[in-house]
C-alpha cells in the first residue's frame, strides 16, 4: 500500500488518483471515507462532506471516526484500496498514528508513508486556488492564514514517520506523480 501525507493543498488526493490510475490499482480518499463512516453510523445525513462531519462532530469526535475509517482502509485487501491519501491532520491523532505505525511495522504488508512537503507559501498560494468552504478552520483563524501554523506544529511528525519525503513545491500533480512512481535513489 502507498499512503500519501501531508498538510491541505499538498496534493495528495490529486496526486493519489494520478498514481492509481498510472498502476491501475484503486485509490481512495481518506477524507471521504470518514464522511462515509460518519454516514454508516447516521451521525450526519447522506451526502455529507467531510468539512460538515468535522462542523458537525467536533474535532475530537471526528479524529475517532476518521481513525476508525482508517483503520478499515488500512486493512482493505489491496485489490479494494492500494493508493491511500490521508487527510492533513490524520497522523496527529494518536489513535489514527497507532493505525499507521501498525501497517508500517507489519512486515507482511509491503506499505510505503510518503509525506508530500511543501513550503506554507506553497500551501497558501495553493489553497488560495480552491473552495475553500470545504476545508474548514483548525484553529479558529482563516483557512490559509493557519497554514504557516500548522506547518510548523505537523512538519516535524511528517518528517519522522515518513518513508520517504518529496518536496513538492514548484511541482505540477503530474511531476509529483512522476518522483513517486519512480523508485527513490539508493542510500
Amino acid at each position: 500500500m502507498l499512503i500519501l501525507m501531508g498538510l491541505r493543498g499538498s496534493g495528495k488526493s490529486t496526486v493519489g488518483r494520478l498514481v492509481g490510475a498510472a498502476l491501475n490499482v484503486p485509490f481512495a480518499d481518506l477524507d471521504d471515507r470518514t464522511a462515509m463512516t460518519a454516514v454508516r453510523k447516521q451521525l450526519v445525513p447522506a451526502g455529507s462532506s467531510v468539512a460538515v462531519v468535522l462542523q458537525t462532530l467536533g474535532e475530537q469526535r471526528f479524529r475517532r471516526i476518521e481513525e476508525e475509517a482508517l483503520f478499515e482502509a488500512v486493512n482493505k485487501p489491496a485489490c479494494d484500496i492500494a493508493v491511500l491519501a490521508l487527510g492533513g491532520g490524520t497522523p496527529t491523532h494518536p489513535g489514527s498514528l497507532a493505525v499507521i505505525q501498525a501497517r508500517l511495522n507489519d512486515t507482511d504488508r509491503k506499505t510505503q508513508l510518503v509525506y508530500l512537503r511543501a513550503t506554507p507559501a506553497t500551501l497558501a498560494a495553493r489553497l488560495n486556488a480552491t473552495d475553500l468552504s470545504q476545508r474548514p478552520s483548525l484553529t479558529g483563524r482563516g483557512v490559509v492564514e493557519e497554514i504557516g501554523e500548522l506547518f510548523a506544529n505537523r512538519d516535524p511528525l511528517y518528517t519522522s514517520i515518513a518513508t520517504r519525503i518529496i518536496d513538492v513545491d514548484g511541482l505540477t500533480p503530474q511531476q509529483t506523480a512522476s518522483l513517486i512512481l519512480r523508485p527513490p535513489p539508493c542510500a
